[in-house]
């Protein structure tokens, strides 16, 4: 009797193991058919002005290429007009949410309502990201010893491989007053790193919702900017964002506190905003023009 009550008992488990993980696979399923019809909705949302060069970037140093979609002012090629350049970071969320796979920056739309308006524009030169390797890649130095890291391999490619083709292939002004760098978390610390890295290729920053944890060592980057001659920076963050909230504006004192004019410098407080693109869709529109601006 004993031994036919363990059988029974025995296989109603098992028949509630078999009911759990039945259940289980359905809502996996039911969440996959969700996100692939999600996924099939998003439409292409990049303007016509938007073009994306597959493997464009042949980056040697780190033995791999990158995409490389470009934003060119309609007026590009019909008048003689040059325009300021914006190097980008996270170049696949900035244009379409059909690439992005779901929210996007905007930057299309923001600066052609500027051009609406009566802004000239300017050229955005938008890297896509490495995918896996995007934290070695969007590292600039090792947290630890200093040295330099894949970031850096990635900078290089852009300050004196990439801008000189841009250059010499479209209506640019090349001098540092008119080049930018902007990116986000991670790209936000590439963006300071550039910055201060290369004073004599970029001369504008977007810093947004910088990964400053990583090292101490960023907030003494301000200091080494030997010039705040046609310099503009702008650093946001969003206030849901925790300590990276008081991070971005420890980091505005610290450009002020090293000598950048106040003119030139501008923090932006995204209330009710996360770690998120959203976040650093509402910051590029509160940064442009002003960011390319004389």
């Amino acid at each position: 009797m004993k031994n036919l009550l363990k059988q029974i008992t025995l296989k109603r488990l098992l028949g509630l193991v078999l009911i759990y993980i039945t259940i289980r696979l359905v809502h996996f399923a039911y969440g996959e058919i969700k996100e692939y019809i999600r996924i099939a909705n998003l439409k292409d949302t990049a303007s016509p002005n938007v073009q994306m060069l597959e493997n464009f970037a042949d980056i040697k140093s780190l033995n791999r290429k990158r995409t490389v979609n470009i934003y060119l002012p309609a007026e590009h090629d019909k008048s003689e007009n040059r325009y300021p350049v914006i190097y980008m970071l996270d170049g696949e969320n900035l244009f379409s949410e059909k690439v992005s796979g779901g929210d996007e920056w905007e930057v299309d739309e923001v600066i052609d309502k500027a051009v609406a308006n009566g802004h000239s524009g300017a050229i955005v030169v938008a890297l896509e990201d490495a995918d896996e390797n995007r934290g070695t890649e969007y590292t600039p130095f090792d947290p630890e010893t200093g040295k330099d890291a894949d970031g850096v391999k990635l900078l290089d490619y852009i300050a004196y491989e990439l801008k000189p083709i841009i250059d010499a292939t479209y209506k640019t002004k090349p001098e540092r007053e008119h080049t930018g760098i902007i990116g986000a978390s991670l790209g936000g610390i590439m963006s300071l790193y550039a910055l201060t890295k290369y004073q004599e290729t970029f001369g504008r920053a977007g810093i947004f919702s910088p990964s400053l944890w990583k090292s101490d060592r960023f907030y003494t980057l301000p200091e080494k900017i030997a010039s705040w001659e046609g310099m503009r920076v702008f650093i946001a963050v969003g206030d849901q964002e925790g300590f990276m909230d008081d991070d971005a504006k420890k980091l505005y004192q610290k450009f002020l506190d090293a000598g950048i004019p106040q003119e030139q410098i501008r923090l932006s407080i995204e209330e009710g905003f996360g770690h998120r693109h959203p976040t650093w869709r509402q910051a590029f529109s509160k940064a442009f023009p002003w960011i390319v601006n004389q």
